[in-house]
């Protein structure tokens, strides 16, 4: 993975496992590792390769945390958030 921040990753590794079950350690592990990025936020990813026509992951963000409004054009993709736990704000630019 990049590591623009001072050498700090901006995602953890992908997994190896064919099946991968979301769980509380592996939330846990987002949560702590979000707390020591620099941007206050990481990238647990689910799929196994950027090239993967799906991408699946989960954002762990500290309060404060931000992600720039973006979009995804080639090829064209959506995003779907699910909020697990706390509070988010957000606009939709048309």
């Amino acid at each position: 993975m990049p590591k623009p921040n001072g050498g700090f990753p901006l995602a953890l590794d992908a997994p190896v496992e064919p099946v991968n079950i979301i769980g509380r350690s592996q939330i846990g592990r987002a949560l702590q590792t979000s707390r020591e990025s620099p941007r206050g936020r990481i990238i647990l990813p689910f799929h196994k390769t950027a090239t993967d026509a799906c991408h699946r992951m989960l954002n762990a963000l500290q309060p404060g945390g931000y992600i720039r409004p973006h979009h995804h054009l080639s090829p064209p993709k959506s995003e779907t958030i699910l909020l697990l736990k706390g509070s988010i704000c957000f606009e939709i630019f048309g």
